[in-house]
């Protein structure tokens, strides 16, 4: 115990000594400081050659990554963009095929007791006449195009039918053009395959519009029930008679509204818009009737 004390009492005394001694040799001069720095110089002398060595043998077993270049950098950048786009232009094309596919599963579907061969036909010029669009598709007799061949879009979307025909073209007047004429539809009442339909008549209303009469909703219900309601959205399909079997159950387009006429008010109008713009449509889907084959597979 008492020698810790004792070595207290001199450290505590000899830090005041400490502290003169740092101070006096802080303010003397450079060369007065040689004594304690004169060491180092041997110590330099035979340390900085080993540490060279040391430095190359690190830098042999890892060597520094190389720069790259700006050109090569740009060079990189430039393939990888490529590869982008490549990727994307591919994902654009698988979309594609699948619409194709889908479209002729669909259109199939439309007539599963009618044999339809379904020929697409890119749009080649359209001409304002009429009241509007008749468009020419790539498409003739040579393909089996015939007068009153139906043309849809996507393959379920009503355009209109083929009313001149050559062999390497034909014209189509949409639906939606001035004096198409009157087409007979039904407004489907749900999404079910049993779903109600209601009767309408359809005729070109200007701006890519059809409009006319619809049936009296309460006709589907007994007396006392509430009859269906017609509302926005709501598909409406080709039913006419005067059209070909490859045309029935197309698409005209979808409810846009629904108001009295205004001659009667208790009767309805309906406003149609087909689901897509007709008279600037890219490219239609030619849906032409199977030839019949005899039972030993010559033509009929």
């Amino acid at each position: 115990m008492a020698h810790s004390l004792a070595r207290l009492v001199r450290s505590e005394r000899l830090m005041p000594l400490a502290v003169v001694a740092l101070l006096g040799t802080s303010i003397l001069p450079i060369s007065a400081s040689r004594i304690v720095t004169s060491p180092r110089v041997p110590l330099l002398i035979v340390l900085a050659p080993l540490s060279q060595s040391l430095g190359a043998l690190g830098r042999w077993v890892r060597p520094p990554a190389p720069a790259a270049s700006d050109e090569r950098i740009a060079a990189l950048e430039t393939e990888v963009e490529a590869w982008r786009t490549r990727a994307r232009a591919l994902e654009a094309q698988n979309q594609a095929l699948r619409g194709q596919l889908d479209e002729a599963t669909r259109g199939g579907a439309l007539a599963p007791g009618l044999a339809i061969r379904q020929q697409r036909a890119p749009v080649i010029a359209a001409s304002g006449i009429r009241g509007g669009s008749v468009l020419t598709l790539r498409a003739g007799t040579r393909d089996g195009v015939d007068v009153g061949t139906v043309a849809a879009v996507r393959g379920v979307d009503l355009l209109g039918r083929v009313e001149r025909v050559s062999d390497r073209t034909c014209a189509v007047v949409p639906i939606t053009a001035s004096g198409a004429g009157v087409l007979l539809g039904v407004v489907v009442l749900g999404d079910g395959i049993d779903a109600p339909e209601l009767a309408c008549e359809l005729a070109p209303a200007g701006d890519g519009l059809l409009q006319g009469d619809l049936a009296d909703p309460g006709a589907l219900v007994t007396p006392g029930q509430t009859p269906p309601e017609v509302t926005p959205g709501m598909l409406v399909r080709l039913a006419d008679n005067s059209w070909p079997a490859s045309a029935q159950r197309l698409i005209i387009g979808e409810v846009e509204a629904v108001e009295p006429a205004e001659n009667a008010p208790l009767r309805l109008t309906v406003t149609v818009r087909p689901r897509v713009a007709l008279q600037r449509a890219g490219e239609a889907v030619l849906r032409i009737p199977a030839e019949p084959k005899n039972a030993d597979g010559g033509d009929g």
